[in-house]
């Protein structure tokens, strides 16, 4: 199996550590994790996340394609709005590049697409094969065909890939969507819709698929 390098970066407060540990945890640890996992009779994510911080060990989940580390300050992830965040936080470069935005905030991303935009221009940010914004907290948005369509639009204006740019609606806190199709998901747009920018709206795919 083929091993990538995979960010988790977006807005503060959109979930970016859930997201990060809910995927390690759905999707297996590599195996030196195994034997503390069953030994620590871990049953959910927060327990995933307690574990790799006492043993200090790289974070790494399977894909259907890939093992997948983890770069960057997956513990504290960056909080890009604040003025005294270090760039040093950002990997710099990674395979795939997963950006949480927050579906739930009244902009609908708009500020998000911005800070985005902005990494991916300065050469802050380099994204080798694949760009995933991952729109969270879509249950506090009731998981709304329109607030989705709306985030969507607000990364239209990122025209900056030579990479593949994709757009999936989760809930973190509830793993909904994340490796699984949500029943949640299926009435939002069908998989495949290019919008203006080439950005794929896969309201209809899990997280996983695209992995």
């Amino acid at each position: 199996m083929a091993s990538k390098t995979l960010c988790v970066l977006g807005d503060a407060n959109a979930g970016k550590k859930t997201l990060t540990w809910h995927l390690v945890f759905t999707c297996g640890a590599s195996l030196p994790e195994i034997a503390p996992i069953e030994k620590s009779r871990i049953c959910d994510y927060r327990g995933i996340a307690t574990l790799y911080r006492q043993k200090g060990r790289p974070v790494s989940f399977y894909g259907p394609s890939a093992q997948y580390t983890i770069t960057g300050d997956h513990d504290y992830p960056p909080h890009l709005e604040q003025t005294n965040h270090s760039t040093e936080d950002i990997p710099g470069i990674a395979d795939i590049a997963l950006w949480a935005v927050d579906a739930s905030a009244d902009d609908y991303g708009a500020r998000s697409s911005q800070s985005l935009a902005s990494l991916l221009s300065s050469g802050k940010l380099r994204v080798e094969e694949q760009l995933i914004i991952v729109a969270t907290k879509m249950d506090l948005a009731n998981w709304s065909e329109t607030v989705f369509a709306q985030v969507a639009h607000s990364f239209t204006k990122i025209k900056l890939a030579h990479f593949k740019i994709s757009i999936v609606p989760v809930s973190g806190l509830h793993g909904d969507n994340l490796v699984e199709k949500s029943d949640k998901a299926a009435h939002l747009q069908p998989a495949g819709k290019i919008e203006e920018g080439g950005l794929a709206v896969l309201g209809a795919r899990p997280l996983m698929s695209l992995l």
